[in-house]
């Protein structure tokens, strides 16, 4: 018989036992039977307890992986901190000792050329200013350039520079 010419919607034939499908653990037997009610009672207390207590260590677990994070970030900060200080106390004693070197080259154009005009002082240095750390002047007066500093001229001389030119 189809579904067509059937009186009901679907077939009896069809329709499941649930009798059948509901498991052992919910049959208690009968309604009177009080300590299976208790063990099933007892059993669910146990089961709610062991979840909670599975919920609670999840959160503390979580709450102790922040902590540990957040420490973690904290200590990052500290030393970039600790770094960027550094940097910068090296930067400024840098400067400080570019502006010494500056103020005793101005200090030796001065004192060794009146005005300072035809004097400059050569950025990079010829082997023996290097050498003896002073500052490496060079008159401007003479037409060839990078000759010799006024230093090797007091000695009578050639410059040494730390790259030979070509030409």
């Amino acid at each position: 018989m189809s579904i067509r010419w059937s009186r009901t919607p679907y077939d009896q034939d069809i329709l499941p036992d649930f009798t059948r499908a509901a498991s052992a653990e919910l049959q208690v037997g009968s309604d009177d039977d009080n300590e299976a009610i208790r063990g099933k009672l007892a059993e669910r207390k146990r089961r709610k307890a062991r979840a909670q207590e599975e919920a609670r260590l999840a959160e503390e677990a979580r709450l102790e992986a922040e902590r540990q994070e957040q420490a973690r970030l904290e200590e990052e900060r500290v030393r970039a901190e600790a770094e960027a200080q550094r940097v910068e106390a090296a930067r400024k004693a840098e400067e400080a000792r570019k502006a010494e070197e500056s103020r005793r080259a101005d200090a030796l154009v001065g004192s060794s050329a009146g005005a300072g005009s035809n004097v400059e002082v050569m950025d990079p240095r010829c082997l023996r200013c290097a050498r003896t750390n002073t500052t490496c002047l060079r008159s401007t007066d003479s037409k060839k350039r990078r000759l010799a500093c006024n230093r090797c001229n007091e000695l009578k001389e050639r410059c040494r520079w730390p790259v030979e030119e070509e030409g």
